[in-house]
């Protein structure tokens, strides 16, 4: 039997989370983009012998983690609204539009085209 501080995102008020920073901290970098793969993506913007700073990558590695965050709450909320436990595509490109994002929906309408939806 589950207990109810067993269900997922849910710490009950008087649990003690002392000592749980370096575990969180470790899932938390799990979850975040690779700067190497994001320097590779901003070194084919630039000319060959450009050089990207390593503040530079790192402020771009945590914009971009900022960003798919931002994009795809929105995108959950969407779903929730319309009753749907699983985030789709059709949920992010409408949470693109509503944030403002609009250069990008055509990018993501042939991105749904493409994978057959």
């Amino acid at each position: 039997m589950a207990s109810a501080s067993s269900v997922a995102g849910e710490v009950p008020a008087d649990d003690d989370t002392e000592g749980e920073g370096a575990e969180a901290e470790g899932r938390e970098e799990e979850s975040r983009l690779p700067k190497q793969n994001i320097m590779r993506i901003m070194k084919k913007e630039l000319p060959e012998r450009s050089k990207i700073a390593r503040d530079a990558t790192s402020a771009m590695t945590e914009f971009l983690n900022e960003f798919i965050c931002f994009v795809f709450a929105e995108a959950n909320d969407l779903a929730q609204q319309q009753g749907s436990r699983v985030v789709k595509m059709e949920h992010v490109i409408e949470a693109a539009q509503d944030l403002g994002f609009d250069d990008y929906v055509g990018v993501l309408k042939e991105m749904m085209t493409e994978d057959g939806e």
